[in-house]
Order: C-alpha cells, then sequence, then structure tokens
C-alpha cells in the first residue's frame, strides 16, 4: 500500500492541520495572488487542496478556485467549511497523477509540500499533468522543502505542539535516493497513533529541471513566503513557471 494512503488519514487532520496557523495561511494566500499576478475570475486549480486551506480564501478573493484531493473526508470538511459563503469553490476527489483537466485552468497551485510523494518518473508526470491542465502561457506556483537546508540543519527528531496533543518525527535521510523517511509519533489525550511518510527531497536546480522536462518556463524563484532568494538557509523553495 502506498504510505500516502494510510499516512492522510483523521489522524492528520486531528493534528496536521493544526501546524499552520490562521496567519500563515493568510500570507501564503497574500504571496499566491501577487507571485501568480492572478486577476478576478480566472480559473485557478488548487492540487492537494486538502480541507481548503488555500482554496476557500481564494475562492472569496473573487478567482475561480478548483481544489482537488484524494482523501473524501477532506474534501467533505472543506466543502462543510464554504458552504455558507457566496463564491465557493468545486471541490472534486482525484488523484494528483491523473489530473482529469485539458486547457481549463489560468494558474494552478501546489502548497506546503505536497510533491515529492512518489518517485521522480512520477513526480515529473505530475509536472506533465498540470502543464496538460492549463491554457497556454497559465502560471504554476510549487512550494516544496528545501533538500539543501533539511540537509544543512538535519534534525533526526523533533516534538511538536499540535492542537491537543503532540507530534514527535523521527527522521532518516536516505542520500541515495535523496528520500527522507520519516516516522511520526501522534500523542494525544489517551491515545497514541504511529504514521510513516517517505518525501522525496529536490534542490533548486533538480526541481527547476523537471519543471522544464514538463515543459514549463521557470521565472521566478524564493526561499520563504518573505520573498526571499532561495539558499542554503531558507526553508523552502518557491518557484513560479508558466506554459
Amino acid at each position: 500500500m502506498e504510505w500516502t494512503k494510510q499516512f492522510f488519514d483523521k489522524t492528520w487532520l486531528e493534528y496536521g492541520f493544526c501546524l499552520v496557523t490562521p496567519e500563515q495561511t493568510r500570507q501564503q494566500v497574500s504571496f499566491i495572488e501577487s507571485a501568480l499576478r492572478l486577476k478576478p475570475k480566472e480559473k485557478l486549480l488548487d492540487i492537494c487542496c486538502g480541507i481548503g486551506r488555500h482554496s476557500i480564501p481564494l475562492a472569496q478573493q473573487g478567482y475561480l478556485v478548483t481544489g482537488i484531493d484524494f482523501k473524501p473526508e477532506y474534501l467533505t470538511k472543506a466543502q462543510a467549511e464554504a458552504f455558507t459563503l457566496k463564491n465557493r469553490p468545486a471541490f472534486l476527489e482525484a488523484d494528483m497523477r491523473k489530473l482529469p483537466f485539458v486547457n481549463l485552468f489560468d494558474a494552478a497551485i501546489c502548497i506546503w509540500s505536497s510533491f515529492g510523494y512518489f518517485d521522480e518518473e512520477a513526480d515529473l508526470g505530475i509536472l506533465k499533468g498540470v502543464a496538460k491542465a492549463l491554457k497556454k502561457g497559465g502560471r504554476f506556483l510549487i512550494d516544496v522543502a528545501n533538500r539543501d537546508y533539511i540537509l544543512r540543519h538535519f534534525r533526526e527528531r523533533d516534538w511538536t505542539k499540535a492542537g491537543k496533543g503532540y507530534i514527535m518525527e523521527r527522521r532518516i535521510f536516505h542520500v541515495d535516493k535523496s528520500l527522507i523517511v520519516t516516522t511520526w509519533v501522534f500523542a494525544g489525550e489517551g491515545h497514541i497513533v504511529l504514521r510513516t511518510s517517505e518525501m522525496r527531497l529536490y534542490s533548486l536546480i533538480e526541481l527547476e529541471s523537471m519543471l522544464v522536462r514538463a515543459g514549463f518556463r521557470v521565472s521566478e524563484r524564493f526561499g520563504d513566503f518573505n520573498r526571499a532568494r532561495p539558499s542554503i538557509e531558507t526553508p523552502r523553495l518557491i518557484l513560479v513557471a508558466s506554459t
């Protein structure tokens, strides 16, 4: 079984989404609008939208948002959150490796390390699917963890407060595969849940090369949502590209 199918369940719903504050979400949404130069009524695809953390506020800004995710439980929560809003996103259940769109969207986003779940061939296929879903000249923003930063500041384990519980991460980095395997311990009131994730990490040049191979032209590169230039001291790789 693919690790994603077990990992992204009600436990991550309870703990994982608590790791980002509303203030961080607002900053990210503002960054997305600016970096993609979004215009009212443009069609925007949110890949791995989860519970609609970005889809919903972006729709409220006047964009026509479609969020896709493979977890129906997350989409149900997103739909409930957006139910009373005037401009609601459309939420669809779909595998990011099999995007069912052709020449439809003005822009697309893939945020919060929602890329690198599979092998390199599959990851390249995902980017090709995004390019296919965009109109000619469509823009794409992808946000992943910066491999060089993680290696420079590598920590074998961490404890983090998450909602009413805690998350412990125990990490192993496989250099030959550029793969970080993490054992997660979710500890709450009266229960402990163990999960494992396997994330493929990319350097800036690797990610940019993959985007080019998928048919994109990279125009901007950032190291965080404050628009810092990417370096070994910036935690994120945020690239803006167009078809």
